[in-house]
């Protein structure tokens, strides 16, 4: 039995291994058991917790509401009960966010836990954290809770546990790029599951396998996992793992380009997510459907699914999902050469991307602005402290000043001694006070990964001083997108995905000029502003840019491959825009560069797409190119240069392409006449 822990704690554990299969059954017999058990029994704070984390799981906030109101009615090991508290709330912060806010629960649980505490408490909170670490991609910080979860889970001693902590390690060593250590530690939990004939353990273990043979390009590997994963869930009698494994192996399919055989399987997850009011994989299915209809050429069905999928996932609040999501959508939709439609979710995708962006930039300040406000409230308090200790000194003083005046005469001089160590302290503390915000500025202005400046830090040097977004913008915009990133975070992890971007903004910084500023635009996309400049120059510097991407491969460190091959897709323009001189806003440049890039990446990729030309004299005439500049182009509305990055057979150089019917082109360049090429992303 755990250190702390109540004797007949045993049901609760059948209990909560019980809550892997069936969850919703579960949360009812913790119901049923909290109606036996006395107010003050030790273990009626266990079964609230688990039943909190359960409910917060499945979204179920009344439920969440109800089991922390119990626990704070709790008077009997109040430290365990406040960590009880912490481990809900923090569950819940980590489902719904903000990601900070469930990061800082979790730690004050653990800190409130006394060091002799519950080994079951501290194993769920240490697991909760490593997985919110993982989440923020601190995969170092992760690590090393997933080492202590794993020394936990051997001390409880369940077979279930040991299994899933393993697993749950290796996917992180996976992440940080230890693909062979982690596949050793889920062989291990494998070969556990299997010696103990655990269906639910075997099941997750495969689930966590297919990770790595999906990453080592074993193909028949993975499908074998994928249908033992689905297999042994059944046999367990879980419905949410059978589900998610009908998601992966349909995924499996859809990347493989058998939208049949995805279509089959999706459409028999749907009803059994429904059926277990499991809302994200009933998200996953009706998303997969609509994905296999789109590359079976139904295009109006597939939408109608796809946007069931994003509405579902808009009710649960999962911004990031339904980014990511448009993305995969416009990707299938241009595989299947419906371009408008690809453009369009692309947009979406961009501006829910933007969204994330904005957000998480904001909970990043909140973040850094509490840690801020909690160190000057503990100054504060260490300064109300010395203000009592001062007023104390100076009633003693009183009452010695009437007993002997001498001895009065040194208390004040020691008083005045003490408000100039005070005063002293005092400016100190302001001084720290203007560095931490100073440092809280600049942490707000600049990407912490690649370490260049963001959005905000844009709005601030260059909108700021030009009026805002309403105001005619003035030079050069390149947006930078790198091609296929998904595809890299998808085969190598993210820790590959950061060492791209980073290796990336490296190159980019290095083709610019002190004058130019590039910011981190949001996921794999880079902006770069110049100062006005010839339109020769601006495309020179376009294709130095793509040179630089795509001149070699960037290395992958420690995560298992050597290299990867990267090239990136370029909209660009200087405004105002020539013949006519026309000024355009803020808004409206982005959304031209904008459309720009998405012509480079629907024509092939590795290429940069500028527009030279632009026959509009007033706003409504800029907003019609604008919205469809493909069309524009088509009838002479518009001119645009192309430019082909490293690696193409053909000749690279700023081609004039007129896209008149009829027109002579410079290069080789395919025209709008012509279908691109359908590209997996």
């Amino acid at each position: 039995m755990a250190v702390g822990e109540p004797a007949d704690s045993s049901t609760l554990r059948a209990l909560e291994e019980a809550s892997r299969a069936h969850p919703a059954q579960t949360v009812a017999k913790l119901g049923a058991l909290l109606q036996t058990l006395p107010p003050d029994a030790p273990q009626r704070m266990l079964a609230l917790a688990l039943r909190g984390m359960l409910q917060a799981r499945r979204h179920d906030a009344d439920g969440v509401a109800t089991s922390l109101q119990a626990l704070d009615a709790l008077k009997v090991g109040q430290p365990l009960a406040a960590t009880a508290r912490a481990l809900v709330r923090a569950t819940q912060a980590r489902v719904n966010g903000p990601r900070h806010r469930a990061d800082r629960l979790a730690q004050d649980g653990l800190a409130a836990l006394p060091a002799d505490g519950h080994l079951l408490l501290r194993w769920w909170l240490t697991s909760l954290l490593a997985d919110i670490q993982e989440d923020g991609g601190d995969f170092a910080a992760a690590l090393r809770l997933r080492h202590h979860s794993l020394a936990l889970a051997d001390s409880l001693g369940e077979l279930w546990r040991r299994c899933d902590s393993r697993g749950a390690l290796a996917y992180t060593l996976l992440l940080a790029g230890q693909a062979e250590r982690g596949r050793a530690v889920n062989d291990e939990s494998l070969a556990m599951a299997r010696a103990a004939g655990n269906d639910l353990a075997i099941s997750r273990a495969l689930n966590v396998q297919i990770f790595f043979l999906a990453a080592s390009g074993d193909a028949a590997g993975e499908l074998q996992a994928l249908e033992g994963a689905i297999r042994h869930a059944r046999q367990a009698g879980s419905g949410e793992d059978a589900v998610l494994g009908l998601a992966n192996l349909a995924d499996h399919y859809l990347q493989r380009g058998d939208h049949d055989t995805a279509l089959k399987l999706s459409r028999e997850a749907l009803p059994l997510a429904r059926e277990l009011a499991d809302q994200r994989s009933e998200s996953v299915a009706l998303g997969n459907i609509g994905l296999a209809l789109i590359s079976k050429r139904q295009l109006d069905e597939g939408l109608r699914h796809t946007r069931a999928s994003l509405a579902l996932d808009e009710r649960l609040g999962a911004l990031t999902s339904m980014a990511s999501f448009e993305r995969e959508t416009g990707s299938y939709l241009e595989r299947a050469g419906y371009l408008r439609e690809a453009v369009a979710a692309y947009r979406r995708h961009r501006k829910l991307a933007d969204e994330v962006s904005r957000r998480d930039q904001q909970q990043a300040v909140l973040a850094l602005q509490e840690a801020h406000d909690h160190q000057h409230r503990q100054r504060g308090l260490a300064l109300l402290e010395r203000d009592q200790d001062l007023q104390q000194a100076q009633l003693l003083n009183q009452a010695l000043t009437q007993r002997l005046w001498i001895a009065g005469t040194v208390a004040a001089l020691l008083l005045v001694a003490v408000a100039g160590l005070l005063l002293h302290r005092l400016r100190r503390h302001n001084s720290a006070l203007k560095e931490g915000n100073a440092l809280l500025r600049t942490l707000g202005e600049h990407d912490a990964l690649t370490g260049l400046a963001n959005r905000h830090r844009l709005h601030r040097l260059q909108l700021g001083a030009k009026g805002g977004t309403a105001a005619p913008f003035e030079g050069g915009l390149l947006l930078i997108d790198i091609d296929h990133f998904k595809r890299i975070n998808d085969r190598h992890g993210h820790a590959a995905g950061d060492s791209v971007l980073v290796e990336t903004a490296r190159r980019l910084r290095a083709v610019l000029r002190a004058p130019d500023l590039i910011v981190r635009w949001g996921g794999e996309e880079f902006l770069v502003v110049t100062p006005a400049l010839p339109q020769a120059q601006l495309e020179g510097l376009a294709q130095r840019l793509l040179s630089a991407v795509g001149e070699r491969p960037v290395a992958l460190g420690t995560t298992g491959m050597a290299s990867v091959a990267v090239t990136a897709s370029i909209g660009f323009a200087s405004f105002p825009t020539a013949p006519t001189g026309l000024a355009v806003p803020w808004e409206r440049a982005m959304a031209l560069v904008d459309t720009a890039l998405y012509l480079a990446k629907a024509h092939g990729r590795n290429l940069a797409y500028g527009i030279r030309s632009l026959q509009a004299r007033d706003d409504r005439g800029l907003a019609a190119v604008s919205h469809d500049l493909e069309a524009a182009w088509r009838a002479g509305q518009v001119q645009l240069a192309v430019l082909r990055g490293p690696g193409d057979a053909s000749p690279r150089g700023g081609a004039t392409v007129a896209g008149v019917a009829g027109a002579a082109v410079e290069t080789d360049v395919a025209g709008p006449s012509r279908p691109p090429a359908r590209l997996i992303r």
